[in-house]
């Protein structure tokens, strides 16, 4: 698979993403843009479909140009020494 990489930019999401195109083996690419959307491309240069970063299966496209999605999990709050009410 061929990969071509341009300048990074960030996104409106606050991510920094590359510009890269990964060549299919059944011809055509697929194409993650600088603000993060991944679209697959067929052989004649058509848009066959994308994947904005909002879509659920952009993330397991995402993988495929070594990108892992944001965590969606929080940090916890930190339980103070002095607050035992919150320890049973």
């Amino acid at each position: 698979m061929a990969r071509t990489q341009k300048q990074s930019r960030q996104s409106a999401t606050g991510h920094r993403f590359k510009h890269h195109e990964i060549e299919l083996p059944e011809g055509g690419k697929l194409v993650m843009s600088q603000d993060g959307q991944i679209a697959e491309f067929g052989s004649d240069g058509t848009a066959v479909r994308s994947w904005p970063i909002a879509d659920p299966g952009w993330a397991g496209m995402a993988i495929r140009f070594g990108v892992q999605p944001p965590s969606d999990t929080a940090a916890p709050d930190r339980i103070r020494p002095d607050d035992r009410r919150l320890r049973r």
